[in-house]
């Protein structure tokens, strides 16, 4: 899961090349393109500017689409050296990418028309985790890189139980928070939770105390409460892509214990959208 190759972007000969690439990549796949540099998508669409008149105007749909089938990489980017030199210097010293795949080469890196029509890439979609605040942090990151509004749905999201303080569900909840802060995008995070056993007054002065803790002066936190009836199901989610967590977002003292975790369909997801309108 979440694995992120780098992908040269004068390495796509023609519009084929390019739907191949928006399939295999994307949140409904599990695996993203390196932004890198920032304004990667700019530096494919002069290669598009190189092809047929025919495939400039059907790639135009394309090339927005890679925006959100890529995810920003930290790392400097000498503009006086070619993209090549550049990923392949940031790998030697970070190791930032699953893979480079690059144009025809001497480097025994793989070329795209190999990636794309001969290898048979691994299964990206989902995994079994630990049920561990790393685990979990990992997973759900790539939709605090690229989304300003996250859902996270959970009937059995608790802060209080029994009038005892659930330590762990507290470590995931300033986990969420810390990623929107340590990536900046998110803006708001919108918490739906069962409505039986779950005071308001309590559930205020929880998100309170997280919001204050957090020291944000920009993140909001807003929440609903909900029929345990209506809906079973545990999600993070964005208007871009949705992770499901089988076993909710609670952790285990065992570290034997795994949560299997996927990211779901835009058929999945739709379902979610319409729910909460977004």
């Amino acid at each position: 899961m979440n694995e992120i190759y780098a992908i040269d972007p004068s390495a796509p000969e023609d519009l084929k090349d390019l739907n191949m690439l928006s399939e295999l990549f994307g949140f409904s796949q599990g695996r993203f393109i390196a932004k890198y540099p920032d304004d990667w998508v700019a530096f494919l669409k002069n290669k598009v500017g190189q092809m047929s008149s025919i495939d400039q105007s059907r790639a135009s749909v394309l090339l927005q689409r890679f925006h959100e089938k890529s995810l920003p990489v930290s790392g400097t980017y000498f503009r006086g050296k070619d993209w090549l030199s550049n990923a392949v210097n940031l790998q030697d010293q970070q190791r930032k990418f699953t893979r480079i795949v690059t144009t025809p080469n001497n480097e025994n890196l793989p070329s795209l028309g190999n990636f794309l029509y001969e290898e048979d890439l691994p299964d990206s979609r989902g995994e079994h985790i630990g049920c561990d605040i790393d685990s979990y942090r990992k997973s759900i990151a790539p939709l605090f890189q690229s989304s300003t509004e996250i859902h996270v749905q959970d009937m059995f999201f608790y802060f209080y139980s029994n009038g005892y303080k659930q330590h762990r569900i507290w470590d995931v909840a300033r986990m969420i928070c810390d990623l929107a802060i340590t990536h900046g995008r998110c803006e708001k995070l919108f918490f739906h939770l069962n409505q039986e056993g779950s005071e308001t007054q309590r559930l205020d002065e929880s998100f309170l105390q997280i919001k204050e803790e957090s020291k944000s002066q920009i993140l909001k936190i807003v929440y609903t409460l909900e029929d345990k009836k209506s809906s079973h199901g545990r999600y993070i989610f964005s208007i871009k892509g949705g992770l499901q967590f089988d076993h909710g977002f609670n952790t285990a003292y065992s570290r034997e214990k795994t949560n299997h975790v996927h990211w779901m369909s835009k058929t999945e997801l739709s379902h979610l959208h319409d729910r909460y309108k977004i």
